[in-house]
Order: structure tokens, then C-alpha cells, then sequence
């Protein structure tokens, strides 16, 4: 379910229309849990890629004609 983007313990997930984001959110906090580690709330957000997103200082966004991530100009 949807694509992982990580660098280090920053992670992006890119999901698909018909993905579940509660299930993907669930499915990534029991994992954190098992490992003693847990998902943080101040940190967290979940956006459409065309409303756009920052990650490792760069700003990404999907153009709604173009159905890639385009540098903003």
C-alpha cells in the first residue's frame, strides 16, 4: 500500500486514490510500537501531493495538469 520515501527517520508516503490512509497510518504505528517506538503527532500530516509537502528542506508539490511532482516556479 502506497510508496515509502525515507531518509533516516523522515518518511513520506505517496498513496494511490483508493488507498486507505487510516489503514496505512495503523499499519505504520503498530509497527513503530513493536519496536518501542511510536508516530509524532506534531510531526505527522497527512496532505494531498497536490496541495503540496515539505521534506528535508524541499518543497514538492503534483501540478493538477501534469500528473508529476514539478519544481514550483
Amino acid at each position: 500500500m502506497g510508496t515509502c520515501i525515507r531518509y533516516a527517520d523522515d518518511c513520506v508516503y505517496i498513496l494511490k486514490p483508493n488507498d486507505d490512509r487510516d489503514k496505512l497510518l495503523q499499519r505504520i504505528d503498530t509497527f513503530l510500537n513493536e519496536r518501542g517506538m511510536n508516530v509524532s503527532a506534531k510531526k505527522t500530516r497527512v496532505t494531498a501531493t497536490t496541495d503540496g509537502f515539505n521534506f528535508l528542506g524541499w518543497y514538492f508539490k503534483v501540478q493538477s495538469k501534469l500528473p508529476k511532482f514539478k519544481k514550483p516556479t
